[in-house]
């Protein structure tokens, strides 16, 4: 499922030191393949697709070097829907085949791609048949974070932080 699309985005070198800034998901019947849509100096904007499943991510470059974040993070008063582990980043980059450095920091950030697999995993999100993530800020391993939930618009949120957008999709564009 989304191993297999992320493999395919880890094959292109071209992405190595990219950032997802937004994936779009979808069920349905598609022709395999990876297309690239549109390419510039500073974002790419890339359909890969699966018999079943099509992935439109939008990764952009980062103008300055992205560092490892340090120090403990503040706990939120709210209920932790997960924390992702240094190894589940570690395991999941590995299979993949990413080799985006920033996943292999300490802590590591944990990819958009693991972060799309474990929401599909949710009840409310499960039988979507078209997601939307858009990243505002990246997520580390060991971080707790907040899943809320509601009718147009869900968030990731880490210590009241806002760190992905989720919204249910009619299709994609």
């Amino acid at each position: 499922m989304i191993r297999e699309l992320a493999k395919k985005f880890s094959a292109m070198k071209e992405l190595v030191g990219d950032v997802i800034a937004e994936i779009k998901f979808q069920r349905g019947n598609f022709s395999e393949g990876v297309e690239i849509l549109k390419s510039h100096r500073s974002m790419k904007l890339i359909c890969a697709a699966t018999s079943n499943e099509k992935l439109l991510v939008k990764f952009i470059t980062p103008n300055r070097e992205i560092k490892a974040a340090i120090g403990m993070r503040i706990q939120s008063e709210k209920k932790t829907w997960r924390t992702f582990t240094a190894a589940e980043v570690i395991n999941f980059v590995d299979e993949v085949g990413d080799s985006n450095k920033i996943h292999r920091f300490n802590p590591p950030i944990v990819p958009g791609f693991l972060i799309l697999e474990e929401i599909l995993r949710q009840e409310n999100f499960s039988a979507y048949n078209a997601l939307n993530l858009k990243f505002k800020h990246f997520i580390t391993a060991g971080e707790p974070l907040t899943l809320t939930c509601a009718e147009n618009k869900s968030e990731i949120l880490s210590a009241g932080e806002v760190k992905v957008i989720i919204r249910k999709l009619q299709e994609m564009n």
